[in-house]
């Protein structure tokens, strides 16, 4: 990485994990998920109902993927009653 490409992390931009890239158990939608998360500024995963509409998913649709990423060890689910 050259001294100017550290502009592009001050601007929103993120390091994607090889690991992830190369997790052929992951679809790319989950992949994506993952990203979105990693992305946003919160250190948690908002409520889904939030982020599906941030990105124009179905909750259920969501939700399919976070399990995705949940069952290979990416993120932790955790229920809030």
């Amino acid at each position: 990485m050259e001294k100017n490409d550290s502009k592009l992390f001050d601007e929103g931009n993120i390091l994607v994990p090889r690991k992830l890239i190369n997790d052929t158990r992951l679809s790319d939608k989950a992949r994506f998920i993952y990203c979105y998360i990693v992305a946003r500024k919160e250190t948690c995963i908002p409520d889904t109902a939030k982020l599906s509409k941030e990105l124009g998913y179905s909750r259920r649709t969501l939700l399919k993927y976070l399990h995705e990423l949940a069952a290979h060890d990416w993120i932790e689910l955790l229920r809030h009653d």
